[in-house]
C-alpha cells in the first residue's frame, strides 16, 4: 500500500550533523577559523539517502592499462572532493596499497576513471564498508565535482522545504493513495512547478519527482504556454484543458488542494 515514504525513494544528499550550521545564523568567522572554514568547504561531504550507482575497478599502477580490470558495481554512500565511501561484495586486500578507478553520475554530470586509495574496510551487514581518498584529481575536475555536490544539496533542501510543507496536509496519505487509484499519470505538484509525488503509470512514463512538471512530462525548459496551473490555484474546481500530447489528443487537469499543492494529471482520449 502506497504511503508517504514513496517521497523518499530519490536520491537526493544530506549533510551530516558536523557540516550543519546553528540554527539562527552563520558560524561566526574569525582569524583563527577562517582558513578552516575555507577547507571545510572545499571538502564537505554529503551522504546519500539511498546510494548512486558507482563502478569500481582496481587497477594495478605498475602496470598501467594493462592492469586493469573488469569494473564492479559499487553502491557509493556518500561523497565529496576528497574522497568516497562505498559498498563492496568482497573485502579489499589491505595489506598492500589498493588503488581504484571509481566512475559514476550525478546531477546530470559524469565522472569517470577517478583514481583513489582504499583507505579503510569494515564489514557491513552481508558486504563491506570501504573508504576512498581520491589521488591525483585534477583541479578542473576537483571543480566540476563540487560545483555537482553543491547544486545537488541546492536541490536536496528545496525538495525538503517542500515535503516540509506537504506533511502539514491534513489527508498526505489520503491524497497519496488517491493518486495510487488513477490508471493513467498523476502527479502532485507544489505551486513552483515542483514534482512531489508520482503514481505508478506516471513512473512507468519515465517522469520523477526531482524534477519541474513541464521538464518531465515535455522536456520544456520552462513553463508551458498552455499550462492552467495558475487558473487552478484561484479555482475551487478541476480546471481541464484538452490538447494533442505525443500526437494524440489528451485531456489534461489540475485541481488545487490546499497550501500551495495540486493534483495534476492527465489520460488519452479515446478516437
Amino acid at each position: 500500500m502506497p504511503s508517504v515514504n514513496r517521497h523518499k525513494k530519490l536520491t537526493f544528499v544530506e549533510m551530516s550533523e558536523g557540516d550543519r550550521l546553528p540554527m539562527g545564523g552563520e558560524r561566526m568567522v574569525t582569524p583563527q577559523n577562517v582558513g578552516l572554514a575555507k577547507e571545510e568547504r572545499r571538502f564537505f561531504r554529503v551522504k546519500f539517502i539511498e546510494p548512486i550507482k558507482g563502478r569500481f575497478k582496481p587497477v594495478d599502477p605498475e602496470a598501467g592499462a594493462a592492469g586493469s580490470t573488469v569494473p564492479e558495481m559499487a553502491p557509493i554512500l556518500d561523497l565529496s572532493t576528497a574522497g568516497a565511501k562505498i559498498r563492496l561484495e568482497t573485502n579489499p586486500p589491505l595489506a598492500k596499497k589498493v588503488v581504484v578507478e571509481l566512475s559514476f553520475d550525478l546531477d546530470e554530470s559524469s565522472f569517470a576513471d577517478l583514481r583513489g586509495e582504499v583507505v579503510w574496510s569494515r564489514s557491513d551487514e552481508h558486504a563491506y564498508a570501504c573508504g576512498i581518498r581520491f589521488v591525483g584529481l585534477a583541479s578542473r575536475q576537483e571543480q566540476r565535482l563540487f560545483r555537482a555536490l553543491n547544486s545537488y544539496q541546492i536541490k536536496k533542501a528545496r525538495y525538503d522545504e517542500h515535503l516540509n510543507k506537504v506533511s502539514n496536509l491534513r489527508y498526505l496519505n489520503r491524497i497519496v493513495n488517491i493518486l495510487e487509484l488513477l490508471p493513467y499519470p498523476a502527479l502532485l505538484l507544489s505551486d513552483e512547478r515542483r514534482i512531489v509525488a508520482v503514481n505508478r503509470p506516471a513512473e512507468a512514463a519515465g517522469i520523477r519527482t526531482d524534477r519541474s512538471c513541464f521538464e518531465a512530462v515535455f522536456g520544456a525548459g520552462e513553463a508551458c504556454a498552455h499550462c492552467r496551473l495558475d487558473a487552478a490555484l484561484a479555482s475551487e474546481d478541476i480546471t481541464k484543458l484538452v490538447r494533442e500530447f505525443n500526437g494524440r489528443p489528451h485531456e489534461f487537469n489540475w485541481f488545487h488542494l490546499e497550501s500551495g499543492y495540486l493534483i495534476y494529471c492527465f489520460r488519452e482520449l479515446s478516437s
